[in-house]
């Protein structure tokens, strides 16, 4: 079962034991800064182990100050113009550590990332392609593309009933299709 997507106020997060934390999918300013306090009493009542947050540039100090930590960001998240900050609090303070297996294959995809840093990307030109936005008709292939991609996601991406619903509300799919 996947974790529940929820409104916090008029923010939203995520959570669950499928994923053992909350996830802050989106702040709004009327929330903030008691949403933190909000978060960490539903941490508390469910056990979850950490806290994860999209935080936008003028939140993050307060985050920050209440224990989490930054752990990447990108510029100009927002409308190209206002940064955002993914911060965690680890309430279990293991979880803030890999295993020597799964560091490895994070430091393998690191290498590999960084091999392919600013090369062009080659497209053999006998073989063409059509981007498509992706409409109703295609969620069934789409939810099938992801089972057989991936082996768990946060999300209920394997669900067609949740695919319509993201595409009905906030999310543009695309595909790649054979061309003609």
């Amino acid at each position: 079962m996947c974790d529940v997507v929820e409104k916090l106020g008029k923010s939203v997060i995520q959570h669950g034991k499928s994923n053992d934390r909350i996830y802050l999918m989106k702040l709004d300013k009327s929330n903030y800064p008691t949403i933190i306090k909000d978060m960490n009493a539903i941490a508390g009542k469910n056990e979850y182990t950490k806290i994860f947050a999209k935080v936008p540039e003028w939140a993050v100090e307060g985050f920050l100050e209440a224990g989490f930590i930054k752990e990447a960001d990108i510029p100009g998240f927002y409308d190209g113009v206002t940064n955002v900050y993914f911060c965690s609090m680890f309430i279990d303070y293991a979880r803030a550590f890999l295993d020597s297996e799964a560091k490895s294959t994070v430091m393998q995809n690191i290498k590999l990332a960084l091999s392919k840093q600013n090369k062009p990307l080659r497209i053999q030109k006998n073989h063409s392609f059509n981007i498509k936005i992706l409409t109703e008709d295609d969620i069934a292939n789409l939810t099938e593309l992801y089972s057989k991609v991936f082996k768990s996601y946060p999300f209920p991406i394997f669900d067609n009933d949740y695919i319509k619903k993201t595409m009905q509300e906030n999310i543009v799919y695309f595909g790649c299709l054979p061309g003609k």
